[in-house]
């Protein structure tokens, strides 16, 4: 499941990238369209890593307290953080600044790359000869 994510996490990034440098709309929506597949690729393996990773009488604790996460640190800040970056960088960018603040923002998007790479290659080095305790 780790290896999906990476993989999916990997190959979203780039094609996010061709969305800021499209020309036309028709393009933009397409690049757009496979970003949307490779990001929502994420979310069945992320959850069942999310349910093995506690015991069953907290499962539905658990999706509960991811879907809360979710939204705080993703949803809830991101037009204020998208607008106060843009209003930051408008001197330098001018009538671009939004689309700059977006990209940066986008950017944000390979730490999550790292975040699911380590796992899995921590896996895969050590994970079959020890034991962390997880719910079996």
């Amino acid at each position: 499941a780790l290896r999906q994510v990476f993989v999916s996490m990997l190959c979203s990034f780039p094609v996010g990238l061709l969305c800021f440098w499209t020309g036309s709309p028709g393009w933009f929506f397409t690049t757009l369209a496979l970003v949307e597949l490779f990001l929502f690729n994420t979310q069945a393996p992320v959850n069942a890593i999310l349910l093995d990773c506690v015991p069953t009488n907290l499962r539905n604790y658990s999706m509960s307290y991811n879907v809360l996460m979710i939204h705080l640190l993703g949803d809830t800040p991101s037009p204020w953080l998208v607008g106060q970056l843009a209003d930051w960088i408008t001197p330098t960018w001018g009538d671009h600044s939004l689309h700059m603040a977006l990209l940066l923002l986008y950017t944000w998007n390979l730490t999550s790359i790292g975040f699911y790479f380590l796992p899995w290659f921590f896996y895969f080095r050590w994970g079959k000869t020890r034991s962390y305790g997880l719910v079996p």
